[in-house]
């Protein structure tokens, strides 16, 4: 009987340890898909030779930075949760949401549309950490992640600070999902332009880093335990024109005028949208659309959430718009010159962005087919051992990448297949022992 009763106890112990890797996620922020057709990055050609990538990353539209931030972190299309711009105004709330610009941006009420998989994890027991990751700083539906270094700037410097720190958890234990977030591709892609030599020399001291990075992790024996995932949440295009919409409409008929530069939000007077949108017509400007909302394509996903503004005008590819801020908080914005940008249709090759992969939960030297910027949410669920909330991805456009013991079919619960089978034929053959005694 105590060795039955001892075996049952030991195998009871363990039936709780599932997939334990820990999940490191990098958000580069504006790195094109074909950056690595002219430059030369040996520690991003590793990481694909170690594991996984995707041809490239379909962005949503907007192809802007935040719509696609929580995209990444919720599975979801920009109308189902909320983050429709870069910059939103919420008409039952009147408040603007203005990065970088006014404190109402870390209000819950841009962000409780949905659920981060931060929020998720943390509400599980694990602990995350993030380090200059726009956002980890509001409190979501009542959370907020283990830790998080606020957002600034964050280039090389900030990146390998990150890194640093990055290695130091693992190393401790001390974290189950560690956020990074660069913004260098993006700031000197707009700065200067695709294919320029400020842009190239960053990309190389980035891979760099990387490089320096993973090596760090296999030297310390902590690469088997640890998945990477890289990826960026949209592409960049070189500047070429720029159209001017100031004259096109009286601006006594507008309430709130959001120009983000490719990506025009119009929030007309009362009574005054059918005014404005055939002023806006009339003008006949070249190179960009003028919708109402409900006329904005539905391969968009955005027409359907009320921040969504009752008119939005897309530029076309390079294009910038240029138009007045008008808002109560948009005193200190202007009109700014870039060399790149991004914003444009999502389909646009030129907007596509990267995905990286290496871990044990990762096949080795496989390219999959291109995938939309919804589905890395399941992925980083299913490493963490999350179930996830609904969300617009889909697990078989992904599941070629995994290893198939790590896939949700070879899992239940955290605990393997194999496992559960072991445990009921360890136990049987212990109570066939204590019978027989």
């Amino acid at each position: 009987m105590d060795r039955a009763i001892f075996t049952f106890v030991l195998l009871c112990s363990c039936a709780h340890v599932g997939y334990t890797s820990k999940l490191i996620v990098i958000l580069m922020d504006g790195f094109r898909w074909d950056y690595f057709d002219h430059v030369d990055m040996p520690g991003f050609a590793k990481m694909a030779k170690d594991g996984v990538k995707v041809d490239y990353l379909q962005p949503e539209y907007p192809s802007l930075s935040y719509p696609n931030y929580y995209s990444v972190m919720t599975g979801l299309h920009c109308e189902s949760h909320g983050m429709v711009g870069n910059y939103m105004y919420d008409v039952n709330q009147n408040k603007s949401f203005l990065i970088g610009a006014n404190p109402d941006q870390s209000v819950p009420l841009w962000w409780d549309d949905a659920e981060p998989v931060w929020v998720t994890a943390e509400k599980r027991g694990k602990k995350s950490f993030f380090y200059f990751w726009p956002g980890c700083e509001v409190t979501i539906r009542g959370v907020n992640p283990t830790y998080c270094k606020h957002y600034e700037l964050s280039l090389v410097p900030q990146f390998e600070y990150s890194l640093q720190q990055a290695t130091a958890l693992v190393k401790n234990n001390s974290a189950d999902i560690i956020g990074i977030y660069l913004e260098a591709p993006d700031h000197y892609g707009h700065k200067f332009g695709v294919k320029s030599q400020n842009l190239t020399q960053v990309l190389k001291e980035i891979d760099d880093r990387l490089a320096r990075f993973r090596q760090s992790l296999t030297s310390s024996g902590l690469d088997k335990d640890v998945n990477i995932m890289i990826f960026s949440d949209h592409g960049m295009a070189n500047v070429t024109k720029t159209v001017d919409i100031t004259n096109a409409f009286d601006s006594e008929d507008i309430k709130v005028l959001l120009p983000e530069v490719p990506y025009v939000s119009i929030w007309p007077m009362e009574g005054k949208l059918e005014k404005v949108y055939n002023d806006l017509i009339s003008a006949n400007k070249s190179n960009i659309t003028v919708y109402k909302r409900e006329s904005i394509p539905d391969r968009y996903f955005l027409k359907r959430h009320p921040r969504t503004a009752p008119i939005v005008i897309e530029a076309d590819q390079g294009v910038l718009i240029k138009a007045p801020w008008i808002c109560s908080e948009c005193n200190d914005i202007t009109f700014s010159s870039y060399k790149g940008m991004h914003g444009y249709d999502n389909v646009n090759p030129e907007m596509r962005g990267i995905f990286r992969a290496v871990g044990p939960a990762f096949k080795g030297n496989f390219t999959n087919k291109p995938i939309a910027i919804i589905e890395l949410y399941q992925i980083m669920c299913h490493i963490l051992g999350l179930k996830p909330n609904a969300h617009n991805g889909t697990w078989s456009n992904v599941a070629e990448m995994m290893i198939k013991d790590g896939t949700s079919a070879g899992k239940k619960n955290g605990i393997s297949t194999l496992f559960i089978l072991t445990t009921i034929f360890a136990t049987m053959f212990a109570l066939s022992l204590t019978n027989a005694a």
